[in-house]
């Protein structure tokens, strides 16, 4: 167990220790303010500012967004971040080249350990291993009839955004949002609470406003009273931290036994996963079939060889066939294997039509 893990154990009782103080001030806060003349206070208090850079693969642009709306545009890109200041919040916008949207369908059953399934199976939906790229994920898709659910992954290379913040950093910006956006091709809805960048790493906002003169003296004395905490309170937090201590290494072994589950179960998943799209049921594809064609349209035979659908039979107006077979969501490149001709016994127009299956593929 390393000093990440155990500050991450130590960090939820920290929270909530911490919570009712916080509380605390931020009614105290809320009630010098509102004692205020808010002519004054607009005077002490900046606008909210947002420093958004837009990163393609020729150049990184620079602007700054106010809370009223106004946008003002930075000349020199990176060459001029040093000058930026007064922002409360920095935002990373990756354009394509720099970062990639995918959707990929996994089995229903991998949806409550989505973020571990994700983890091992992100070398095969991108051209990364997790331990070099940023990412996030959200289930954009359910369809749940054919038991699989659709996820939408954006991923971008660490080295990539590595150097940004490094650059940030030299000019003491810190980074709280990465995202891709793509002004050509959306994903299938918004995605407000997109952000590639871990937990961890995030930087929060500061706060909308510098507080002068009798506030400041006030949050001064609030916290010399908050130093000034019963040693009772004292002693019971370190009791807390230290039964906490003593919980982290059957907590380690717990999470090798969920991990070593994870494995073993996104690997059955993978199993029946290949299995179903190397011989994909028959009766499926002859409901969808049912579903589609219309009603004075006969079927002789219907063959298929793995994602390949070829099926044999007359029609009243067959040449109207490939459009209904196209407008289905899982048929897909219909055409005419064979010319048409006529029965001589019905005098209706017989056909062979090959298709493509997209039920089982991943998008």
């Amino acid at each position: 167990m390393n000093f990440v893990d155990v500050q991450q154990s130590l960090a939820q009782p920290a929270r909530l220790i911490a919570r009712p103080f916080r509380r605390f001030v931020d009614w105290w806060l809320r009630e010098l303010r509102s004692c205020v003349p808010e002519a004054s206070v607009e005077r002490f208090v900046n606008r909210h500012r947002t420093l958004v850079l837009t990163v393609d693969p020729e150049q990184v642009r620079l602007r700054i967004k106010d809370s009223d709306g106004t946008t003002t545009n930075i000349l020199g890109g990176l060459d001029n971040v040093d000058a930026v200041d007064d922002v409360e919040k920095t935002v990373i916008e990756l354009r394509p080249g720099c970062a990639l949207r995918r959707m990929a369908y996994l089995p229903a059953d991998a949806e409550e350990r989505l973020a571990d399934v994700l983890g091992y199976e992100l070398d095969r939906l991108t051209p990364f291993t997790p331990d070099k790229v940023y990412y996030d994920f959200r289930i954009s898709d359910r369809r749940s009839r054919r038991g699989f659910i659709g996820v939408e992954l954006v991923a971008s290379p660490r080295s990539i955004v590595d150097d940004l913040r490094k650059t940030l950093d030299s000019a003491r910006l810190d980074v709280s949002c990465i995202r891709f956006d793509d002004p050509v091709e959306q994903g299938p809805s918004p995605w407000p609470d997109q952000n590639l960048l871990p937990q961890s790493l995030r930087a929060r906002m500061k706060p909308t406003g510098q507080i002068t003169g009798v506030l400041t003296v006030l949050i001064a004395a609030l916290s010399i009273a908050a130093v000034a905490l019963p040693l009772l309170d004292q002693q019971q937090q370190i009791r807390s931290l230290a039964g906490e201590l003593e919980t982290i290494d059957p907590q380690a072994q717990e999470a090798d036994r969920i991990r070593n589950e994870v494995r073993t179960v996104a690997a059955q998943n993978r199993f029946f996963y290949e299995k179903r799209v190397g011989s994909p049921l028959k009766v499926q594809v002859l409901d969808e079939l049912t579903q589609v064609l219309p009603d004075d349209t006969w079927l002789v035979r219907l063959e298929v060889s793995g994602l390949t659908l070829r099926i044999h039979g007359e029609s009243a107006n067959a040449s109207a066939l490939i459009s209904l077979i196209e407008d289905s969501d899982y048929l897909a490149a219909a055409e005419f294997a064979s010319p048409l001709t006529k029965s001589p016994r019905s005098g209706r127009d017989r056909f062979v039509i090959e298709a493509t299956l997209e039920i089982w593929e991943d998008e």
